[in-house]
């Protein structure tokens, strides 16, 4: 578990106290509100600048390539463009000059990123090049610019993870043994997709290019690369079903004992109504239920709101805790630590469970193999374009590819709005992560690190606040963003251990998507300042490549996702998603210029400690009673 490190004072690093609010100290850099802007200013000035030479850098780069590939048959295309590559690669030196760090860090971290992503590119492009001429595709239209798109992806995660400060690896050795059904079904889903794109692509790629390949949120969608990520989840998921339809069911088990902990911090107006449908979930179940707040050093009235609830459920056995205002996952391992249950239900202040929560949760551990399941959490709100937009985002990604996930037994987070852990392998892992962000993702890889199976169940439904103005929304991102950082940082070892469809493909294919998104934000910049630079000479051809790599794939899953759920409405301002997608990948691109890129030397290491060696807590409320016993449906 991580604690806290002590920061020497002058440092520019953030040196407030660790709260939900605040980056953790030694690991983010404190950035001026501008720096976002003038990076994305400077690539778009880069853009229009370069714009004009596009033409004659295609003409010189095709005669390079063809020279290097000793081809001269080949041809260029009259809409070849190789735009994308000057742009991504003005983009690395860009990040390099704006990143956080000593100049002989971002020196390194420029000569790393700008290397590689022309090294790859001119060996991917002398590859395509060769394949061209027996028919292939040509390294300067569509397939080909998608790829150098995807390269330069790569190229940026690969950096950052070598070069960015993140916390200390964290190694777990696996206790159960390898299930190769997921790593079969994996297969034959990439099998299945492959086929479908192929297929696509021979019957109805003509139409497609013909119609589509100029708009610039779906271009290039008649790339078989990109009809390929549209199949895979949803070949998962059909998978998954048929499997599902044919697995043993595990046999009737006991009713578990349960402990919710909840952590709570200035949740005044919230913890109230978390604790009623607390109290209603433990009314429904047979087994022995507790309920613990551990106050968080909040402001308000959250600790006399809490204990007026508890006080209105007297069957419900409960405890209110007071400790020092260091973090959620200090609350959380406070908790823990006083809790002896079976399972371990973690939520936040602002979520409401449904009374049918623990019946269809505890099933799921009467096999052993199961660690950890997680709920479906839907906004509480259906009023707001934000609270939209988060629906979308939770249909899509929670109901959707993380079901997907599921038949792979490569779930990576399990969100902390409403999670059940068995307790004694939270013991055993040393608690939740301290003095980092993502801590319900981080334990959620740990789990799947041992061997046990982390469950999304999208069935089990919770309510939880979203963010109501664009500051909370900025709060959480960047949290969200930081998060994913930390969690790949702590599970690396996963990879290199080799542990599973976890470690081999779902964390390095998380850290992909992630830099994806990123690049959303400052391509859109460069479009728009070529538009209105050189609007007669605007490379269509680039835009819709761009736009099919970040935000293409993403809007047809969304169209059929949410109206599998019976959400038609929500189709209705789908469109506005991308602007919104605009939104939060600026604040994920500010959280990325925040990354420390120092080295490791130069700061203390976060440490780890056992769980139970923490600063005392108060006990405020403490009530023994039992719950009444309520015979469980058996069908649940």
């Amino acid at each position: 578990m991580q604690g806290s490190s002590q920061v020497p004072a002058g440092s520019h690093l953030l040196a407030t106290p660790f709260t939900p609010d605040t980056a953790p100290p030694g690991l983010s850099v404190r950035r001026r509100w501008f720096v976002a802007p003038l990076l994305l200013l400077a690539f778009g000035l880069a853009a229009a600048a370069m714009q004009s030479s596009f033409p004659q850098m295609t003409y010189e780069y095709g005669r390079f390539i063809r020279d290097l590939g000793q081809d001269p048959s080949l041809l260029l295309p009259k809409q070849a463009s190789i735009a994308i590559r000057p742009l991504f690669a003005s983009l690395l030196i860009l990040f390099a000059l704006f990143a956080a760090g000593p100049w002989r860090r971002r020196l390194r971290l420029l000569a790393m990123s700008l290397g590689l992503y022309i090294s790859l590119t001119i060996l991917v492009d002398v590859a395509l090049a060769r394949l061209s001429a027996v028919g292939g595709p040509s390294p300067f239209m569509a397939y080909g610019n998608v790829i150098a798109g995807l390269v330069g992806i790569f190229v940026v995660a690969i950096a950052v993870f070598a070069n960015a400060r993140l916390p200390e690896d964290v190694r777990v050795e696996r206790e159960l043994p390898l299930r190769w059904l997921p790593l079969a079904l994996l297969a034959l889903a990439v099998a299945a997709s492959a086929a479908v794109a192929v297929a696509t692509e021979d019957l109805a790629g003509g139409y497609i290019h013909d119609h589509l390949d100029n708009l610039p949120l779906l271009g290039g969608s008649g790339s078989a690369i990109v009809i390929f990520f549209i199949a895979l989840p949803v070949a998962l998921c059909l998978l998954g079903a048929i499997a599902g339809f044919f697995r043993r069911r595990p046999r009737r088990g006991e009713c578990l004992s349960v402990a919710f902990i909840v952590p709570a911090r200035d949740e005044e107006g919230l913890i109230g109504t978390c604790i009623h449908a607390i109290a209603d979930a433990a009314a429904a179940y047979p087994g022995a239920v507790e309920a613990i707040v551990i106050e968080n050093g909040s402001s308000d009235g959250t600790a006399a709101e809490a204990s007026d609830a508890f006080d209105s459920h007297p069957l419900l056995r409960s405890r209110l805790i007071e400790c020092p205002a260091l973090g959620k996952s200090r609350a959380l391992n406070v908790g823990l630590a006083r809790a002896q249950a079976d399972v371990i239900v973690r939520i936040d202040a602002d979520t409401l469970v449904t009374p049918e929560l623990l019946v269809k949760a505890i099933p799921h551990f009467w096999d052993p193999r199961v660690g950890g399941v997680g709920a479906l959490p839907v906004p509480r709100e259906s009023k707001g374009w934000i609270a939209h937009m988060r629906a979308i985002e939770t249909y899509y990604g929670a109901a959707f590819k993380r079901i997907a996930q599921n038949v792979a037994d490569c779930v990576t987070v399990l969100p902390g709005a409403t999670v059940a852990y068995r307790r004694s392998i939270l013991i055993q892992l040393g608690g939740f992560a301290e003095g980092v962000n993502g801590e319900d993702a981080d334990i959620t890889v740990r789990v799947g690190r041992l061997g046990y199976r982390v469950v999304a169940d999208w069935r089990i439904r919770t309510y939880t606040d979203v963010p109501h103005n664009l500051s909370q929304l900025r709060e959480q991102r960047m949290r969200w963003s930081r998060g994913l950082y930390h969690m790949v940082g702590r599970n690396r070892s996963a990879i290199s251990m080799r542990q599973g469809l976890r470690g081999m493909w779902m964390l390095p294919w998380a850290s992909f998507m992630m830099f994806r998104k990123l690049m959303l934000v400052p391509f859109a910049v460069a479009a728009l300042a070529m538009i209105v630079a050189h609007p007669s000479t605007l490379p269509l051809h680039e835009i819709a490549a761009a736009g099919a790599i970040v935000i293409g794939v993403q809007l047809i899953q969304m169209i059929a996702v949410v109206l599998f759920y019976r959400q038609p409405g929500l189709v209705m301002v789908l469109p506005s998603y991308l602007v919104f997608r605009l939104i939060v990948t600026y604040y994920a691109l500010e959280t990325l210029l925040t990354l420390a890129f120092e080295p490791s030397g130069e700061m203390e290491a976060v440490s780890q400690r056992p769980l139970l060696s923490l600063v005392p807590e108060t006990e405020l409320h403490y009530d023994e009673a039992e719950p009444v016993p309520i015979p469980i449906n058996s069908e649940a």
